[in-house]
């Protein structure tokens, strides 16, 4: 073998060894793939952190985590005051020097709290901007308490809400005492500021907490769930009395056109006009819970002028749109509208079909919704005095309301169920009553089957002494054995049951009437006392008897 061709002179191949260059791409391309790996897998890795993440322990740490829910409403809620004061100062041409004092009020304002201009004291406030910033302390509320919560939250929490705005409603307070130095203005009361302000942040909770928590609450203190189910329903038909407030009141503007038209004529041009529609949309909640008072039966005062469904009395009034939809004079179908709350509140308790609890409960709830939102909707209106509904009037009309009509309703629930479980009981029991008179009537009509196979009755149309004499007149002159007569008459007995007396009888009857004729007359007083001897009764029909005592006497 040469050793080109052997395979041991074959050079071997020596691996290739990489370059620097080509080393540096694969190292950068295993990292790159580790890099996108740990990108793709750190939104899983935080959101396990999130979910597993532990609840504060201490104060600190629950104060840390709740105080932002208080803090943002708050902070956009003064930003956007500062802005309006701002807008306001630059559109009346006023000097900067006025801007704390603004914004102080305007801060008031917002929180529904009396304000005093000039020694004038205004606290009916419009209610739209209060009812937004209870809307956004509320949203946040929720997205705070919605996952888990615990009791310790809860109060770190309620502590949040409501430091928060009275530490701001006092520090406005104390800007408008330092600018009452120089412009006539004056720091309000404070109880009356503590008041309004702990009231309306307070709503802003409890709405925040959502029914989800309110029933784990309810279930942790052991009361009723139904609480929870209750208020929604008052809540609903305060709402819902809302909207027919509405309707009612833009029926009244339109009615009232021509008001209207002399109440535009005041104002001159389109920046007024502006003004003026601003200022009716910022008292839009106001109206509609002055006229949700006067629908329930309740009065709606604007200084000395009063309205209610039964009279209205007029004084001089301010000149807005809104005011201008007062009716000039009560009219005598007023009284009809009373039937609107009235309907709504047997509406929503003939849905939830409520026990008699929870018809005073719901009843409650709705006269707790009408006390603060007629606490809310009241206060001085400058010059014109106190103003806004009669809340207590209003309060206690509205629980009567709710209450009748859910105790009605409930009573009127149990009596149709009481009639409906009636009337499937007698159903229940109509076929087992039918079966059992079917079985009766069988029973009846076999005992009665079995009687009549047991003793046939005789026939009353035929006599059957005519029979035996013609069997007798057949057979004259062939006598019959005795003793053949006898097993006749015995084969002749259905009841298989007479005495020895009585068979042998009726044999000798018959011996002595085939053998005799002449002697037939003498055979009647034996018969007679046959049935005697046997102590049988005349009714039970004996054939070896019957024929006995027929044959001479007819022949």
């Amino acid at each position: 073998m040469s050793k080109k061709t052997s395979p041991q002179s074959r050079p071997t191949r020596r691996p290739r060894t990489r370059g620097p260059h080509q080393s540096r791409v694969n190292g950068s391309s295993a990292a790159t793939n580790a890099r996108s790996s740990q990108r793709s897998a750190r939104p899983d890795r935080r959101g396990a952190a999130e979910q597993t993440s532990p609840m504060p322990e201490n104060f600190r740490g629950r104060l840390r985590r709740y105080l932002p829910t208080a803090l943002i409403p708050n902070v956009v809620a003064v930003l956007t005051v500062i802005v309006v004061a701002l807008a306001v100062l630059l559109l009346a041409s006023v000097e900067m020097a006025a801007l704390p004092a603004t914004i102080a009020q305007f801060w008031l304002i917002l929180n529904l709290v009396p304000v005093s201009y000039e020694g004038a004291t205004i606290g009916l406030l419009p209610m739209l901007p209060a009812l937004i910033l209870v809307w956004l302390i509320a949203r946040q509320v929720h997205k705070a308490v919605k996952d888990r919560v615990s009791v310790a939250d809860l109060g770190v929490l309620l502590v949040c809400i409501l430091v928060v705005p009275l530490v701001l409603t006092g520090i406005a307070a104390g800007m408008l005492w330092d600018a009452s130095a120089v412009y006539e203005v004056a720091p309000p009361e404070i109880p009356v500021l503590l008041a309004r302000v702990v009231a309306l942040h307070l709503v802003a909770m409890v709405i925040g907490m959502g029914t989800k928590l309110w029933r784990a609450l309810c279930r942790r203190y052991g009361l009723p769930e139904a609480l929870v189910d209750n208020a929604r329903t008052a809540a609903r038909w305060f709402s819902y009395l809302g909207l027919v407030a509405l309707v009612v009141l833009l029926v009244a503007m339109v009615l009232g056109w021509n008001r209207q038209a002399e109440l535009v004529e005041l104002y001159n041009g389109a920046g007024a006009l502006v003004a003026l529609g601003v200022v009716c949309l910022l008292y839009l909640p106001n109206a509609l819970i002055g006229a949700a008072a006067v629908l329930v039966g309740g009065e709606f005062h604007l200084g000395e002028a009063s309205v209610s469904l039964f009279s209205i009395h007029h004084t001089p009034l301010p000149p807005v749109p809104l005011v201008a939809a007062i009716p000039a004079e009560s009219q005598v179908w007023f009284p009809i509208l009373l039937i609107i709350p009235a309907a709504l509140a047997t509406y929503l308790a003939y849905r939830s079909s409520p026990s008699l609890l929870s018809a005073v409960t719901t009843g409650f709830f709705a006269g707790i919704c009408m006390l603060v939102a007629g606490y809310f909707a009241q206060g001085a209106l400058g010059a014109f005095g106190p103003s806004g509904p009669m809340v207590l009037l209003s309060a206690a009309l509205v629980f009567v309301w709710l209450t009748l009509a859910g105790v009605a309703t409930a009573l009127l629930l149990k009596l149709a169920e009481r009639r409906q479980s009636r009337a499937e009981q007698l159903a229940e029991s109509a076929p087992a009553a039918a079966t059992e008179t079917d079985q009766e009537n069988t029973s009846y009509i076999e005992d009665l089957e079995e009687s009549e196979d047991a003793d046939p009755e005789p026939d009353e149309t035929e006599d059957p002494g005519e029979t035996e004499v013609e069997d007798s007149e057949e057979t004259p002159e062939t006598p019959e054995d005795p003793e053949s007569t006898e097993a006749d008459g015995d084969t002749g007995d259905p009841e298989g049951e007479e005495s020895p007396d009585d068979a042998h009888a009726p044999s000798e009857a018959d011996e002595d009437t085939t053998a005799d004729p002449a002697t037939a007359d003498e055979e009647p007083d034996g018969a007679e006392e046959a049935p005697e001897d046997g102590e049988e009764d005349d009714e039970v029909g004996e054939p070896g008897v019957t024929e006995g005592e027929s044959d001479t006497p007819r022949g």
